[in-house]
């Protein structure tokens, strides 16, 4: 019976963190990734002819629709240099998205008459020792330029953007470190992408129909453009999730599997220990169906002792860490202070047919045993 609580307290415990992490990750991405994203099936941009913008902010259920440019450049102040990459988004971008509430200054700002401003992740500032300086000194941006003949001349191999400091943000450390935001003019003049973006960001109302919304959108964009959620933009990284969390299960489940032997021999040791027992129901008129009922109701009992007591000792310290956060994660930089927990239905349901499938397998051949011993033949 002990077995089978360790057994199925682990599964419990073990899924809940997985969900858990799954939904910290959702949480983050929610803040800094539309709920939709609209790319080009070919290639690393579009023209904005291309695309109707107003025509689609019209349809219902759509917030705020932004056209946003991404690339990668090479960000430099005074001696320090660092590749990131570069959203170029429109002045209104951060009152209508998350990231807003993520900028660390009360006032920030993308551009202010011809002055371009450049608002960076918390890990950039640090890796460039950004200081005070900033909003004197320059930050420049380097771009290649697409040339056809050979020169020496730096001017003529990069694209330059210099900017000053307009903001800092702090969100999570693959953003802090990894991105900066430049307004849409200076972006393109840094890319030379003239009258293009990179992609749409569309964010939605609470309660819309988000499939009616993606195909309004993919019947006005056509074929070649694709609409993404949130998770499939990050289907790789929730596809490994999902993967370790079902190599947990088989792994957990084979232990069980194992320590389930224990189970077959306690009941094999009581047919022995009970033969006289039921020698003497079986000359009463017991048959060899009765005899092992009994056998397996021997092991259904040690089950769903084992089974239920798991799951008290699972939620119980799963619903502990929910409130309360006992484990904390060692990394100063995770996600959250202490690991994450979430429960759900499913997990529970799958860990009982789990251990009520292994364990009652194990009894059965006993239990046959029994019955063939006690109907004539020898163990």
């Amino acid at each position: 019976m002990l077995v089978v609580a360790v057994g199925t307290a682990a599964l419990i415990i073990s899924l809940s963190v997985y969900n858990g992490l799954e939904d910290v990750l959702k949480n983050v991405h929610s803040n800094f990734d539309p709920d939709l994203k609209v790319v080009p099936v070919k290639g690393k941009s579009f023209g904005d002819s291309t695309v109707e913008l107003q025509t689609l902010r019209k349809i219902a259920g759509i917030r705020d629709l932004s056209a946003v440019i991404e690339n990668k450049a090479l960000i430099k102040y005074k001696n320090s240099q660092k590749f990131v990459t570069v959203k170029g988004v429109d002045k209104d971008y951060f009152e209508t998205h998350k990231m807003g509430k993520l900028i660390l200054e009360d006032e920030y700002q993308l551009e202010k008459d011809n002055t371009s401003f450049v608002i960076m992740g918390i890990g950039v500032k640090y890796r460039l020792a950004v200081g005070a300086d900033a909003n004197v000194v320059p930050i420049s941006l380097y771009y290649p330029k697409n040339i056809t003949k050979l020169t020496v001349r730096r001017d003529q191999l990069y694209n330059i953007k210099s900017a000053l400091l307009g903001g800092t943000f702090a969100l999570e450390r693959q953003y802090d470190e990894h991105y900066v935001f430049l307004s849409t003019r200076s972006a393109r003049e840094l890319f030379s992408y003239e009258d293009r973006y990179s992609y749409l960001e569309i964010n939605l109302e609470e309660d819309s129909d988000r499939s009616a919304i993606i195909s309004s959108l993919q019947s006005q964009l056509g074929a070649e453009f694709k609409v993404l959620t949130r998770e499939q933009i990050h289907s790789g990284l929730y596809q490994i999730l999902k993967i370790e969390k079902i190599i947990v299960f088989i792994i957990l489940s084979l232990i069980v599997c194992i320590a389930s032997i224990n189970i077959y021999f306690s009941l094999s040791m009581l047919v022995l220990d009970k033969k006289k027992d039921v020698t003497i129901l079986y000359t009463m008129g017991a048959t060899s169906q009765l005899i092992q009922k009994i056998f397996l109701f021997e092991g259904a009992i040690i089950t769903f002792a084992g089974l239920i007591s798991g799951l008290f000792l699972g939620l119980t310290v799963s619903f502990a860490q929910l409130q309360f956060g006992f484990i904390k994660m060692s990394a100063e930089s995770a996600l959250s202070p202490a690991y994450p927990v979430k429960i759900e239905l499913n997990d529970i349901l799958y860990t009982v047919i789990c251990i009520i499938c292994i364990t009652l397998v194990a009894s059965l051949h006993p239990a046959r045993l029994a019955s063939k011993s006690f109907s004539g033949s020898e163990l």
